[in-house]
């Protein structure tokens, strides 16, 4: 069977595509990142408990395990939450907010999501960013991450 040049040639433009494409959540061109971070802000009042947030499309992911980037982590004030918003935009595109029984604080992190079947990819990203735990959306299920 003689394959014709054209046929050479899309499959090339396929791989190239393909190789090229963005990893990461896309941007969110609606909105800026001050716009983002209020929005954020007023979400977590509603949201005491915690969340996780597609900043691409504004709503929650159903699944995956979220996992905390360490360039991100401790973010308590307004203020914190801007370096939070670019670092997620610069990267997956999620943040995850969490309340802190131990301090009383809540947290908004810039946060990565791993298919549920990825657990122990999702802990060794933990545990290269010092996190103390990662959490599985669907189940509600906090897993603590082992330093041995």
């Amino acid at each position: 069977m003689k394959t014709t040049p054209w046929i050479w040639l899309c499959i090339a433009s396929l791989l190239l595509v393909s190789c090229s494409a963005p990893r990461h959540a896309p941007l969110n061109d609606a909105y800026t990142s001050e716009e983002l971070t209020d929005y954020i802000w007023k979400f977590k009042d509603s949201h005491p408990e915690g969340f996780t947030l597609s900043l691409s499309t504004l709503t929650e992911p159903s699944e995956g395990i979220s996992a905390a980037y360490y360039s991100s982590s401790m973010v308590l004030d307004k203020d914190g939450l801007e370096t939070v918003v670019s670092h997620s935009l610069a990267h997956d595109g999620h943040v995850g907010g969490w309340f802190s029984s131990k301090d009383s604080l809540y947290y908004i992190d810039s946060v990565r999501l791993f298919p549920e079947n990825k657990r122990n990819k999702a802990l060794r990203f933990a545990r290269r960013n010092k996190q103390d735990a990662v959490y599985v959306i669907s189940t509600s299920e906090e897993i603590w991450v082992r330093y041995d």
